[in-house]
């Protein structure tokens, strides 16, 4: 497990270091979020909310990026749109949406990286909640991050964990002071 979390640890600095400054806003999101297993529905969904966030259509961008937040991905869990999501929703003055975001990125960022384990209960899964800050985060980050489906997957890290933990840092640094 260590040698995962500091392998995601180097990989996530060496992405922020490559990272625009803080000013740079949006153009830090402008990635390939369309995943082959999210199949042509999630693509057409962040295809249409990439467009609207190159055009700083903020409102319109957050209600796509949602959307596609909520498509059910083929053999991974739907977590990368989280941090893009939490930093339009900081930008647009939604404050407590974006804190109850970043607290379900932060859950599911301790199971990319092995800090918290899924664990199968019977035909359930459960996610230990001690030291959760935020029960309810645990909850969503649970129904999104653990069945028995996505199992291998959360067995190794891949590039998508790092820009993940490295997005997820840029803005925690960016809002810190928002709270």
């Amino acid at each position: 497990m260590m040698g995962r979390i500091c392998r995601a640890a180097l990989v996530a600095a060496a992405f922020c270091a490559a990272m625009p400054a803080a000013g740079a806003g949006e153009a830090i999101f402008y990635d390939d979020y369309a995943q082959a297993a999210g199949g042509p529905e999630y693509a057409k969904d962040v295809a249409a909310a990439m467009a609207l966030l190159k055009a700083r259509q903020y409102d319109q961008a957050l209600a796509e990026f949602q959307k596609a937040d909520t498509v059910k991905l083929s053999e991974v869990p739907n977590y990368q749109l989280m941090p893009v999501i939490a930093w339009l929703q900081y930008r647009l003055g939604k404050s407590k949406d974006a804190e109850q975001t970043m607290a379900e990125a932060d859950v599911a960022l301790d199971i990319l990286i092995g800090k918290r384990r899924c664990e199968q209960s019977g035909p359930n899964w459960t996610l230990a909640t001690a030291g959760a800050p935020d029960a309810a985060a645990i909850g969503r980050a649970q129904q999104r991050m653990c069945s028995a489906f996505l199992a291998d997957y959360l067995a190794t890290s891949s590039k998508a964990d790092a820009a993940f933990a490295g997005r997820l840092y840029v803005v925690k640094k960016l809002y810190g002071a928002a709270k």
